[in-house]
């Protein structure tokens, strides 16, 4: 009986010891439920100008502050040059919002020999890179913001690694895109290492990728990379000590071998002639025949021009002109589109070629009967958009650029993002000349002194004093100054 009584007890005892526990728990609970009601957490509210790029110059703030050089936007991001007269200029990253991702030091004005600071030079993004070079670096930077890879901590790194600490005097990285401000910038970089050694002395080259890692080591070789092809070429030294070149395709390492390239009679073996040469759609049958006209062999370029070709047409959406036929081809060279009924436009060097095809169309600078200038687009089946319409007044360009439901005849025939349209001449000091026109061949109420093509929705143009600006479609200012 003892012995029950005393477990019953001991029972109790424990049930009121866990029911004042839990009582406790929920009490506790309670009063953090309640102290979490009484005391939320502090949000911080963003300001959504502060990081709007007039906002993010380090050189103070100027009513003369205005954007000075600039470039159209690819892959969601551009860079934009701001210069406070006088003082400085600072390049910077901005995403289609106009914030900043990413700036380089501000660049002031040489006061004691009263020079400006040199412009930075940059290349549109291309396999999510962009390349900048300025006075104080050359670095490859991601649509992010990120420094991908720079010559001053990167290059001269890699560089020691490869050749010995000390045996480097210099590091530079090139793209011919910023030699003539018009090509369109691959993502991939020609790099130079210059070393100074008792077993050597020249220069080695290599080719970087995107991601900033080695597609070619530096070595002894000569690189030519156009940045208008996914394809490069370079000089080696044979076995036998004569010059050969290789080809290589850019985004998968593919190399072909064309072999020895002096003292080969009547043989075209030269792979660096066929990717130095910059113009995208200059190809015809005869590019492709092992002999040419002449009975020279030039089967061994043959092979590259076909990497070439392939490439043009990715980008062309599978179109290219073929001058000899006045035709569109495909890239098994088989004709899709006769245009022989047409009189394109010429000038001393010849006929002007149609557009390449964009966003479902291509333009044609035509002539009516009597030799009078017109224009008009074709779809992909070769059907005329719009009746053909008279050239208009103080515009000399015969390229276009479709984006969208509007396109831009343009001075210059250049990838999209350099290609632009300009007034050529003033009536009564007012600018006459381009604007935007419709898929039905009317021009839109939207004309700048400058205009560059649409991209996703928003246009890079320019006033009168070369300040520059982007507009949406509607033709309103995107990132007015606050």
């Amino acid at each position: 009986m003892g012995n029950r009584k005393f477990r019953k007890m001991l029972t109790m005892t424990l049930v009121l010891a866990m029911t004042a526990a839990l009582t406790a728990c929920g009490q506790e609970k309670a009063q953090k439920e309640e102290k979490t009601e009484k005391e939320p957490e502090e949000t911080v509210k963003e300001d959504p100008a502060e990081n709007l790029f007039w906002n993010q110059f380090d050189g103070g703030t100027s009513e003369g502050l205005y954007v000075c050089q600039a470039q159209s936007f690819s892959e969601g991001a551009t860079w934009i040059t701001l210069k406070d007269p006088g003082k400085a200029d600072q390049t910077m990253l901005i995403d289609e919002k106009g914030n900043v991702l990413y700036k380089r030091p501000l660049l002031t004005w040489d006061e004691e020999r009263n020079r400006a600071p040199e412009l930075s030079e940059y290349t549109n993004f291309s396999h999510g890179v962009s390349f900048l070079s300025d006075e104080n670096d050359q670095v490859l930077v991601n649509t992010d913001g990120e420094v991908v890879w720079s010559v001053s901590e990167d290059g001269w790194k890699e560089a020691e690694r490869l050749f010995g600490e000390g045996s480097v005097e210099d590091v530079t990285a090139d793209n011919d895109t910023l030699d003539d401000r018009g090509g369109f910038f691959n993502g991939y970089l020609e790099v130079s290492i210059d070393v100074n050694t008792f077993e050597h002395t020249g220069t080695m080259e290599g080719i970087l990728k995107p991601d900033g890692t080695w597609l070619v080591e530096p070595q002894e070789i000569t690189v030519h990379l156009n940045s208008d092809w996914n394809v490069a070429a370079y000089d080696y030294q044979t076995a036998n000590g004569r010059r050969g070149t290789k080809a290589i395709r850019l985004e998968t390492g593919e190399i072909y071998d064309g072999g020895q390239t002096e003292a080969v009679a009547g043989q075209f073996n030269d792979l660096t002639d066929v990717v130095d040469h910059s113009i995208l759609n200059d190809f015809t049958q005869e590019s492709f025949n092992d002999i040419d006209e002449w009975g020279n062999d030039q089967s061994a370029q043959v092979y590259v021009r076909r990497w070439l070709r392939d490439d043009a047409a990715s980008k062309q959406e599978g179109l290219l002109y073929d001058e000899d036929q006045k035709a569109f081809m495909d890239k098994d060279w088989n004709k899709v589109i006769d245009l022989s009924e047409y009189h394109f436009i010429t000038s001393q060097a010849g006929p002007y070629d149609p557009s390449e095809f964009k966003d479902g169309y291509s333009f044609l600078p035509i002539k009516n009967p009597d030799g009078a200038p017109y224009f008009t687009l074709i779809d992909k089946s070769g059907q005329r958009v719009f009746e053909p319409v008279k050239y208009p007044d103080g515009i000399t360009g015969y390229c276009a650029y479709v984006t969208g439901d509007r396109f831009l005849i343009t001075n210059t025939v250049q990838p999209q993002f350099y290609a632009f349209a300009a007034a050529d001449y003033q009536v009564d000091d007012e600018h006459v000349g381009p604007v935007y026109y419709d898929l039905s061949g009317k021009p839109l109420s939207i004309s700048y002194p400058v205009m560059y093509p649409y991209v996703d929705g928003i246009a890079l143009v320019a006033d009168e004093n070369e300040h520059y600006m982007y507009i949406d479609e509607e033709g309103n200012e995107l990132f007015a100054r606050p």
